[in-house]
């Protein structure tokens, strides 16, 4: 009796130190398990214990409508036969035909309101002032064909050119694509001289504040004197608000990596506003060369249509002195039914030249605080003064593209024994840990772990230790 009382409390006890294991390995994990103690629109601040990290992203979170925030959405929705985007910190409303005054109708997260359309393509000769209109818009319903890309397909008409617009929506703000699939004859072909010629898309912007326009260092080709102010192109910082437009790229599709800086200016001719994004044909020919154009040669030579008799100092001014801009398009006709469908986009198998705009949302002032890690979860853009404290971590996921983009100035008080260091999220060896980290980091994190988007004035900054980003430091300026 005596044994069976003895193994019975036996029993128990196992029973009873099992659950009890079981009990506080749970609690061990819950305690483990990172949670949100604080978040703003652009970060969210991580804790697991005594140990905690900030997640970075422009645009991050969103307030909804009890004032909370919450995870910002990067979907576009069908809506009254156009689309819109309205799960972020911006919002859109999208035409069903890109030919059409307010083509893009945007509100800023500050209340701003941009509408805007597609103007058209064209040359400029700035040596004498002689420009040629080479294509404008044409009528062209837009196809959704993922969530967060809406494309009107060959939207433009004009001297043989097949081209595609493509609005692409983000967290962090709206990217505005020309898609080339044929290639453009040289400035030549109309009697303008290549070697001072550019190439340049406008887009017309309707009932819009003025932004503020800052001037930057004019671009210069490789070797040409500061002083060559016919080849100069005039290149701005564009401020709407919290949203600012980015450094412009030309690129062939999926070789971003080669791509061409696009200068961009705004400028108001007639009682008109217009964003103008140029670049010089002899920079830009490289990748005009390498599209195979389906479409017969056109041949012949061709005229500008009419050359000043007092050259313009601008492609717009040469446009409206040779009668040649076009005319504010019109809201949709009464009666005429379009709408915007979800569709699969037909696979192509020549190669395209993507020209693309970015307005994105900035954060102003950020702080890169000593002993502090920060996760850099996606694109993260930082405009004013970005500081940078010796022995702050940084960390980039391996999804979502992730970079840190600057356009204003860098501070820094790092030391050789005190660097700051960029690295991936699954390296453990610095700052804490990141949830879902493998700790054995492998491959690239950072698409660019830094991008410089103002050189001239980008400050000091040195004693940096970057690992596993495709590239370390991009100076696009």
């Amino acid at each position: 009796m005596k044994m069976r009382i003895a193994v019975a409390s036996a029993l128990f006890l196992a029973s009873a130190w099992g659950l009890a294991a079981q009990t506080l390995t749970g609690a061990s994990a819950r305690e483990l398990a990172p949670t949100i103690v604080e978040q703003g629109p652009h970060h969210r601040v991580w804790r697991s214990g005594d140990s905690s990290y900030v997640e970075l992203a422009t645009g991050l979170n969103r307030l909804d409508e009890k004032g909370e925030y919450v995870p910002a959405g990067e979907t576009i929705e069908l809506f009254n036969d156009g689309a819109v985007y309205r799960s972020g910190q911006w919002q859109a409303v999208f035409s069903p035909n890109s030919n059409r005054k307010n083509a893009v109708d945007m509100l800023t997260p500050d209340g701003k309101r941009l509408q805007s359309s597609v103007l058209g393509i064209a040359y400029f000769d700035s040596s004498t002032g002689a420009s040629v209109l080479l294509a404008e818009l044409k009528d062209s319903v837009g196809q959704l064909v993922t969530p967060n890309q809406l494309i009107y397909l060959d939207a433009f008409e004009g001297e043989g050119i097949v081209a595609d617009l493509r609005y692409v929506v983000n967290r962090w703000g709206l990217e505005q694509d020309i898609v080339l699939h044929s290639t453009i004859d040289p400035p030549s072909a109309w009697g303008l001289n290549p070697a001072t010629s550019r190439l340049m898309i406008m887009s017309e912007f309707f009932d819009t504040d003025n932004p503020q326009v800052r001037r930057r260092e004019q671009f210069n080709p490789a070797g040409a004197a500061a002083t060559n102010q016919v080849n100069a192109l005039p290149d701005h910082d564009i401020v709407f608000g919290s949203m600012s437009m980015q450094d412009g790229k030309a690129f062939v599709e999926k070789d971003r990596a080669n791509s061409v800086h696009v200068a961009q200016s705004y400028e108001h001719i007639d009682g008109r506003s217009f964003l103008i994004e140029e670049i010089r044909y002899e920079e830009i020919k490289p990748s005009l060369d390498r599209l195979r154009d389906g479409a017969a040669d056109q041949g012949g030579k061709k005229t500008a249509r009419l050359k000043p008799a007092n050259k313009p100092d601008s492609i717009m001014a040469s446009l409206v002195a040779t009668k040649q801009l076009p005319k504010i398009k019109q809201v949709a006709q009464a009666g005429r039914k379009e709408s915007i469908r979800t569709a699969a986009l037909p696979p192509r198998e020549t190669p395209s030249l993507v020209w693309d705009y970015i307005l994105a949302s900035t954060v102003s002032g950020q702080v890169f605080r000593s002993g502090t890690t920060y996760y850099v979860s996606g694109a993260v853009t930082l405009s004013g003064i970005t500081r940078f404290e010796g022995g702050a971590v940084i960390k980039y996921a391996n999804t979502n593209s992730p970079k840190i983009s600057i356009t204003g100035t860098i501070d820094s008080d790092a030391t050789s024994y005190r660097p700051i260091i960029f690295t991936a999220k699954d390296d453990d060896s610095s700052g804490s840990k990141i949830d879902g980290s493998t700790g054995s980091p492998n491959g690239y994190y950072a698409s660019i772990a830094l991008e410089i988007n103002n050189l001239p004035s980008m400050g000091f900054f040195q004693n940096a230790r970057i690992a596993y980003a495709t590239i370390g430091i991009k100076c696009n300026s």
